[in-house]
């Protein structure tokens, strides 16, 4: 530590002292900031600097009446190249910077040419976020008042980042250089005024127009994509184009880029604004064409989502797959979330809530969003087209009841096949306890047991495709169905369900009076009495829990009801791959039977609990009752 103090104890090395003596901070090791902070940054993050500091240098214009922010290639490498070198710029028709004003602001790690605060412009951005991602350089063209400079902000192969000298026409060096109309890219072409700023990537043949390994889908409209998903809107009169398809073969032609809100809109059959404790939210409801969205998810995020928004930019997109469709959720919306879009944004002091230096996350009062507390608040005053929204889609959520049944049934199918009954045989006695006034038997050799035939499968088997015995010898374990059939997935022959009620006028009073069910052999059909109380009760008991929660009720009626038909259709294949007596099966199938089946209650509401809380969340109300 010492020895590193005196190599810094030289005067010519000191910052120069203001005026009243104070001595300013500095930054001792900027390579080591610069990376570190760029390590925060996402890999698509320098699309989102490069396009504000283009907007922003539109706006300083005295008349910003209109601009324009252009991703396209460098057609100057590309063309000088013949094709070969492929690399992404970005051109604005903003006041552009002398080269005075290149070198202090892109050689600054802090500098701004705009406002710089906790709440503005921080001076780091483009710098960190596409700098620290191209090493081999960012090269800045820029034109004010008719004159061009260039200036390349690079890595040293020793590490240092800085501005590599460049080379004068009359052989000497200096951190720029000029340049002239030639020099210009079309957009700017016959104006005085703009900047292109050109990634170079890791080295001279790396084509930076390809798509971060990061990004997995949309990868051919990776900049459309990320800048729709990133800003709500552009400001009035300011055009943002994107040119991409930069393959071998002809590159694309340029797109207008016109921010979230314009898709969403276009998208949405109704929406609204809702006003909460700290925020408002405005929401919408996508339509319902799926395959139509589906088809623009390369351009923008078309199905549901709840996003932040400060300023114009949206904060806090979490994917689908990774926790998004939750968050929804957490806000009431648990069914139908597919088309359902949120955008909220925080109504509080300026300095309370900020972004991360990186710009990837917001922070209220220096913590984490009350994401919980905001989803509470929404969930109350939750807009009645969502709830109807809601209701819609649990009345038609779902596997249908018999196919996940079945699925359920294939995985065990082994295990309603009861083994043959054998009557328990006495205890024979012991020579020590046999009655000795008996007289003695004859001792038998045991003979060889014969193999027995397979028992000839019933035609009313509940098995299909299968060629083990439906009853195994006495003991046997069951034959496993994916032994016999290989990879094939076993058939059940499941009895055809027909729910009855005297609500709806489909069960006549009397029929199946407080009886569960009843069973037609000849038809393999399963009638279901949904007036039975212990289904009703079932029932009654999860809607209670679950009051007020949009579409609980479809959800709850659905479930109780595929569960209930779950125990009911496992006692009629247990019963018809036995071997009892026809008067036994009639005593089994009866509707008292089916009744005794349906009374216990732990296992049912153990099982309905799990699947109730992974469809509509925990209960928000009460206990059980």
């Amino acid at each position: 530590m010492a020895e590193q103090l005196a190599n810094h104890n030289d005067p010519d090395d000191r910052e120069e002292r203001s005026d009243d003596g104070w001595q300013d901070l500095a930054v001792a090791n900027p390579t080591f900031v610069l990376e570190r902070l760029g390590a925060e940054c996402g890999d698509l993050q320098f699309l989102r600097e490069l396009t504000v500091n283009g907007l922003d240098a539109i706006a300083a214009q005295h008349h910003p009446a209109s601009g324009r922010v252009v991703w396209d290639l460098d057609w100057q490498r590309f063309d000088a190249s013949g094709g070969r070198v492929r690399k992404l710029s970005v051109t604005d028709t903003g006041t552009g910077m002398t080269a005075e004003q290149l070198r202090y602001y892109i050689n600054q790690l802090a500098a701004s040419g705009r406002e710089q605060s906790h709440t503005a412009n921080f001076g780091v951005g483009a710098k960190v976020a596409a700098g620290s991602r191209n090493p081999h350089g960012l090269e800045y063209r820029s034109w004010h008042q008719g004159h061009g400079a260039l200036v390349r902000f690079k890595r040293h192969p020793d590490g240092r980042w800085g501005l590599e000298p460049q080379p004068w026409s009359g052989g000497h060096h200096d951190y720029w250089r000029p340049l002239d109309e030639q020099d210009k890219p079309w957009l700017l072409r016959g104006q005085d005024h703009g900047t292109q700023v050109v990634l170079l990537g890791h080295h001279e043949r790396d084509d930076t127009t390809r798509a971060p390994q990061i990004v997995s889908d949309a990868r051919q409209h990776w900049i459309t994509r990320y800048l729709n998903s990133r800003f709500r809107q552009f400001p009035d009169g300011i055009e943002v184009l994107v040119r991409e398809h930069h393959g071998r073969g002809k590159p694309g032609q340029l797109t207008r880029v016109e921010g979230e809100r314009a898709h969403v809109e276009r998208r949405a059959v109704c929406g609204g604004i809702v006003e909460i404790s700290d925020a408002i939210t405005c929401w919408w409801v996508l339509d319902d064409d799926h395959r139509a969205r589906r088809r623009e998810a390369s351009a923008w995020t078309s199905s549901g989502h709840i996003v932040t928004v400060h300023g114009d930019e949206l904060y806090d997109l979490v994917g689908q797959t990774r926790g998004g469709y939750g968050r929804l959720q957490d806000f009431g919306v648990r069914f139908g979330y597919e088309r359902v879009v949120i955008h909220l944004q925080p109504q509080v002091q300026p300095q309370r809530l900020q972004t991360n230096t990186a710009r990837t996350t917001l922070l209220f009062d220096h913590e984490p969003l009350p994401w919980a507390r905001w989803g509470d608040e929404f969930a109350a005053a939750m807009p009645e087209e969502i709830r109807r929204l809601q209701e819609h889609a649990a009345s038609t959520d779902g596997t249908p009841r018999q196919d996940a049944i079945r699925s359920r049934v294939a995985s065990i199918l082994p295990l309603y096949r009861l083994s043959r009954y054998r009557p328990t045989q006495p205890p024979r006695p012991s020579p020590a306890t046999a009655d000795r006034d008996a007289p003695p038997t004859k001792t038998r050799r045991a003979k060889p047991t014969a193999p027995t035939t397979p028992p000839t499968k019933d035609a009313d088997s509940i098995f299909t495709g299968d060629t083990a015995s439906p009853n195994p010898a006495d003991g046997a374990p069951p034959a496993d169905v994916s032994d016999s059939q290989g990879d094939a997935d076993p058939i059940v022959d499941l009895p055809d369900v027909a729910w009855i009620s005297a609500r709806d006028g489909t069960r006549a009073a009397g029929d199946l009076e407080d009886q569960a069910a009843r069973y037609h052999p000849a038809r393999h059909e399963l009638t279901v009495n949904a007036d039975f109380r212990a289904i009703n009760d079932l029932t009654t008991h999860w809607q209670r829990r679950y009051t007020g929660i949009p579409g609980a009720h479809a959800v709850i009626e659905a479930h109780v009801r595929e569960w209930c038909e779950q125990v009911l259709i496992e006692v009629v294949l247990a019963a018809r791959s036995s071997t009892w007596s026809q008067d036994q099966l009639d005593a089994l199938l009866s509707p008292t039977a089916f009744t005794a089946a349906l009374l216990p209650r732990h296992l049912l509401h153990a099982m309905l609990q799990k699947r109730l809380a992974q469809k509509l969340g925990a209960p928000r109300t009460g206990t059980s009752r």
